[in-house]
């Protein structure tokens, strides 16, 4: 539980620096499309009312083939559909970009559950 406590923490300091309206994710190990940035950042500038928006993911082995091709829902609707049905996946975080003042609001809900079930877990054991 400390290191999820330091990583939210850290990654709230990160996104308070972050100058751009929109934040986005990328392991080292990951490879984008060449316009993958643009195609998300022109789908949120057209799109006001959408908070996040990501992408379909291929993965790929040490020879660079494919050996997984994502099948996530594209249209808004589909995803509403099965955003709260716990087997469904409805994106990945390297495919992810969100707008900054909603990442903020939920980083900092996030900071505060950590404190308060980190406190009771302490207050069990």
């Amino acid at each position: 539980m400390m290191s999820t406590k330091g990583y939210l923490r850290a990654s709230n300091l990160l996104f308070a620096k972050c100058r751009g309206e929109f934040i986005t994710f990328q392991d080292a190990d990951d490879h984008s499309d060449v316009n993958r940035l643009e195609k998300l950042v022109n789908f949120l500038q057209s799109n006001s009312s959408i908070s996040c928006v990501g992408s379909n993911i291929n993965k790929v082995d040490i020879e660079d083939k494919v050996y997984l091709t994502s099948d996530f829902p594209l249209e808004h609707s589909q995803i509403e559909n099965l955003q709260f049905q716990k087997s469904k996946v409805v994106m990945t975080g390297s495919s992810l970009m969100i707008r900054k003042e909603v990442l903020a609001k939920l980083v900092a809900i996030i900071c505060i559950l950590t404190d308060w079930v980190l406190k009771m877990y302490i207050g069990i054991h």
